[in-house]
């Protein structure tokens, strides 16, 4: 796959109470929505809502929870149409 890692390493990601989820660069905030669920093979998952503008509409999805620590989370996402494999790693930023 692509490594996109640059086109979002200077947002900051804030999950806040009720499902706010904020993405901010510079001084513009993006809101967006998150929650949590059981995917329907069983897998916790992480589901992001910013909308579909560039690039944080690449975040927008389903995500699958890979591995959690307090400081960071890996989440993939499998393509239904040809099956590739996208990794989203969020780290806590003190």
């Amino acid at each position: 796959g692509v490594d996109q890692t640059t086109d979002f390493e200077n947002y900051i990601l804030s999950f806040a109470d009720e499902g706010v989820f904020q993405a901010v660069i510079d001084e513009n905030t993006t809101e967006g929505m998150w929650s949590v669920g059981i995917s329907s093979s069983r897998e916790l998952e992480l589901v992001l809502d910013l909308g579909e503008v560039a690039p944080l509409g690449e975040l927008s999805d389903s995500w699958v929870v890979k591995s959690l620590t307090d400081n960071s989370i890996e989440l993939i996402d499998v393509s239904g149409g040809d099956g590739s494999v996208e990794t989203l790693v969020i780290q806590r930023v003190e």
